[in-house]
């Protein structure tokens, strides 16, 4: 459950005002942990942004054109062997 209203805020979890249960060490490790995860999915999505450049130019040159594009449409692109 994302939200809880009737006993304060709770985000993912983590209910805000309450006390952690855990140590500052373990605080540490899970921020690292997570800044790890967040680290490596950055530069994952720049490696398939990057890679995938071209097919996501003709998208934008597709739709700066026709505004919209269908399904098929992005498709039919995306599945096109580029050269």
């Amino acid at each position: 459950m994302p939200w809880v209203f009737d006993k304060g805020a709770e985000f993912l979890g983590t209910e805000y005002g309450e006390e952690k249960n855990y140590s500052e060490e373990t605080a540490r490790a899970i921020d690292g942990e997570v800044k790890a995860i967040v680290q490596s999915s950055y530069q994952r999505v720049e490696e398939l942004l990057h890679k995938n450049r071209p097919v996501l130019d003709i998208l934008a040159s597709e739709l700066e054109e026709k505004e919209v594009l269908s399904g098929e449409e992005v498709k039919s692109i995306i599945e096109k062997p580029q050269t």
